[in-house]
């Protein structure tokens, strides 16, 4: 079959897979090198490359492979960058390292090749959104924390050596000529998963023109100000969603869970919000939870026309479940 189609990468890509998948590296190898020259830049190509070259020993290689990667000019798919760190990840043996079969040339490989992105950021270059967030998650490593809802105030003042990292990666994203929003709103992200909501607000207070002019960043500054249960401050940064472009669905769930709910004026506006997003925005993780707060709301308010109106139109939401990757908030699971 690759015979008859030897310029279809997609096609030497699955037979790949599958041979790695059964343990066959060495002929899936073969397969890859067959296609590579079609198209040698394909971010796909080069994710599987790496694992190659670390399977052939030959780190520096691996590491090129790599950052081209995660510093192509544009990213049309998140899972090139991650399949090509998880190679490096295999490679990289740890603390527990045999010397006498080589293996504790390759003990630091993460750290080696984090560095070598690293430099490329420093020296200008631009890398992917999934490569940033990927470096984030790896400077963490270096926390004594672990993912958490919000860290103690003490810590966000002193904070570990990995949040220092992360912070340093924000001032070289801040330098670079491309700075833009979106890439401080992965780095703020990774802040907030590990509870470092504060600082986040605070580069935002020091920042503020520069972090709301961009949706993105705009929306993790909410996502922070509701995780220290700042529910007004949230409110107040995210209350004019309305007015922006491309405004993700999930900001929309944090500003409604921002109001009290204790005035029916309170009530209305949040079913105006619901509504607005199911209509307007495109749908994420979060939809399934809006559709049912929007529904909640028009019982609330005693408006059954609205109520089946909601449940007629979204009715594929009122399933009784949760599908894989969907989000509800935990406190209204009642819903």
């Amino acid at each position: 079959l690759l015979r008859d189609f030897p310029d279809e990468v997609r096609l030497h890509l699955w037979r790949y897979d599958v041979l790695r998948a059964n343990k066959r590296a060495r002929e899936a190898a073969s397969v890859l090198a067959a296609i590579r020259p079609v198209d040698s830049d394909s971010p796909d190509v080069l994710a599987r490359l790496v694992e190659v070259l670390t399977d052939e020993d030959k780190k520096d290689e691996a590491i090129e492979a790599l950052c081209r990667v995660w510093f192509a000019e544009t990213e049309l798919s998140t899972s090139p960058a991650g399949y090509a760190w998880k190679a490096v990840e295999r490679r990289t043996p740890g603390a527990y390292a045999n010397p006498l079969t080589g293996e504790s040339d390759w003990a630091d490989f993460k750290d080696e090749a984090y560095q070598d992105a690293r430099g490329r950021l420093e020296r200008g270059s631009r890398p992917t959104p999934t490569a940033l967030s990927i470096m984030a998650a790896h400077a963490m490593e270096r926390e004594f924390a672990k993912k958490t809802a919000r860290q103690p105030f003490w810590r966000t003042w002193r904070a570990g050596p990995g949040v220092r990292e992360v912070l340093d990666l924000l001032r070289l994203v801040d330098q670079a000529a491309w700075a833009d929003g979106h890439y401080r709103a992965v780095l703020f992200r990774t802040l907030t998963e590990y509870g470092y909501q504060q600082i986040v607000v605070r580069y935002w207070k020091r920042n503020r023109a520069a972090v709301e002019a961009q949706v993105d960043s705009w929306a993790e500054v909410g996502r922070a100000f509701l995780g220290l249960d700042r529910g007004k401050e949230a409110h107040k940064i995210l209350a004019g969603f309305r007015a922006r472009a491309g405004v993700p669905m999930w900001a929309v769930a944090n500003y409604v869970l921002s109001f009290s709910r204790r005035k029916r004026q309170d009530w209305e506006e949040i079913r105006s919000a619901c509504g607005y997003a199911l209509e307007s925005l495109t749908h994420d993780n979060c939809a399934k939870y809006l559709a049912h707060v929007q529904a909640e709301m028009c019982a609330l308010l005693d408006d059954a026309a609205a109520f089946r109106e909601t449940w007629l139109k979204h009715s594929g939401y009122f399933s009784g479940e949760l599908d894989e990757g969907e989000w509800f908030a935990g406190h209204h699971r009642y819903l």
